[in-house]
C-alpha cells in the first residue's frame, strides 16, 4: 500500500507511507515497485497542479520497530528515480 497526497499550493506531492503489511512479503522489491509507480503516476500533469508536474516528491520517514528503517529504504532509492 502507498499513500500519497498532493499539495497544490506548494506543487508538491508527498508520501504518508509505503507499507507492506505481511513479513514474508519484505525484502521482495514490493515497496521499490510501489514507489517506482508512484514516480510514474505523478510525472504525468495533473489538474490540482495546474496541469504540470509536481516540483518535488517529499517522504517522511517514521520508525517501525521490527521493520526495515524507513530512511534507508528512501535514502538508496532517492538518487535512483
Amino acid at each position: 500500500m502507498i499513500q500519497y497526497q498532493p499539495i497544490p499550493e506548494e506543487k508538491l506531492a508527498e508520501i504518508n507511507r509505503i507499507f507492506v503489511p505481511d513479513r514474508e512479503n519484505l525484502g521482495k522489491d514490493i515497496g521499490t515497485t510501489l514507489l517506482k509507480a508512484l514516480i510514474e503516476e505523478i510525472k504525468e500533469p495533473k489538474p490540482y497542479f495546474d496541469y504540470e508536474k509536481p516540483l518535488a516528491l517529499v517522504a517522511w520517514a517514521f520508525r517501525v520497530l521490527g521493520r526495515y528503517p524507513q530512511h534507508e529504504f528512501y535514502q538508496k532509492r532517492g538518487r535512483n528515480f
